[in-house]
């Protein structure tokens, strides 16, 4: 919803949009876009649940909804006087043992060896981390690529599945090690201790400067930001992991998969809902990169997707 001045008393809003969210789920929306097929995994229930699920087959996903017997929560989100608040509900427990066998009868049936997997979001009530480290040791025999955007206690326990990618922003890599991280030079440091922990590339982000990825192989970059106007800080990061997710798919060069990823998720921030493909192609052209402690990196962009 949004305001057209500041929130004073009793205000009604100017606009208002009813869409569907979840880090997940705003990842199958960039995929979507870009052209690339996904499947949006959720649990859903209650009448909001049905609203959610309807609102997603409108966006023209594919999806399997995970059901439970509690109504999934609304979250609000109250844009006025360039400024963004989020109110958040919380979620209702849910069965764990329930919820990982239908996942795994899922997987089973469609999931097939080198199918990236992305797991985003915050646990529900209930679901604890040992149930999902239970889960992704039950997925193992399947083969799966794995990328992980969970909170910072989840991550340092998740590091051993040896994922993909995870993306912790400043704040976040802060607060994993409990060390208080400001520079770029500092955030590579850090980066290579996750990589040491299993990790097979680490990208931090930096809000309106840019962002730094590190890798396996000993790739280091750094890529610059752009200045836009911000209307959605809300599923940015969502989509640049999910663009990450389908240039490593596609066997894309790095440097391509790094412009794509950083368009698409600034085309999100520039955007009121998920980036279209259109602001990202757009964006890309702009993205610069530089190899960390090098020359910068100038590589014509290509319609990829």
């Amino acid at each position: 919803m949004s305001f057209e001045n500041e929130i004073t008393g009793n205000q009604k809003t100017s606009n208002y949009k009813i869409l569907p969210g979840g880090k997940g789920i705003n990842a199958s929306i960039l995929l979507k876009n870009i052209g690339v097929k996904s499947t949006a995994i959720f649990t859903g229930g209650g009448l909001t649940g049905q609203k959610l699920t309807k609102l997603i087959e409108s966006e023209g996903i594919d999806y399997n909804v995970i059901s439970t017997n509690c109504e999934t929560r609304i979250n609000t989100k109250a844009n006025f006087v360039g400024q963004t608040f989020e109110m958040n509900a919380e979620g209702n427990k849910i069965e764990p043992k329930d919820i990982n066998q239908k996942i795994i009868s899922y997987a089973n049936e469609n999931f097939k060896e080198n199918d990236i997997l992305m797991i985003m979001g915050s646990l529900p009530k209930g679901y604890k981390i040992e149930d999902l480290e239970s889960l992704l040791n039950k997925l193992k025999d399947i083969g799966l690529k794995l990328i992980f955007d969970l909170s910072k206690d989840h991550l340092l326990k998740l590091v051993k599945f040896k994922p993909e990618l995870i993306k912790p922003n400043i704040k976040e890599l802060s607060d994993l090690f409990n060390k208080k991280i400001k520079t770029k030079d500092e955030a590579f440091i850090y980066a290579q201790k996750l990589i040491d922990l299993g990790a097979k590339r680490v990208i931090v982000s930096f809000d309106k400067s840019g962002s730094i990825y590190k890798d396996f192989e000993s790739n280091s970059k750094i890529i610059k930001g752009i200045e836009i106007n911000e209307i959605n800080g809300s599923g940015a990061g969502d989509s640049m992991i999910a663009a990450f997710a389908a240039g490593l798919n596609k066997n894309i060069k790095l440097n391509e998969i790094l412009k794509l990823s950083t368009a698409s998720g600034t085309a999100t921030a520039a955007s009121e809902g998920i980036g279209s493909l259109k602001l990202i192609n757009k964006y890309k052209e702009e993205i610069k990169i530089e190899n960390y402690k090098g020359e910068e990196i100038n590589v014509k962009s290509k319609n990829t997707f």
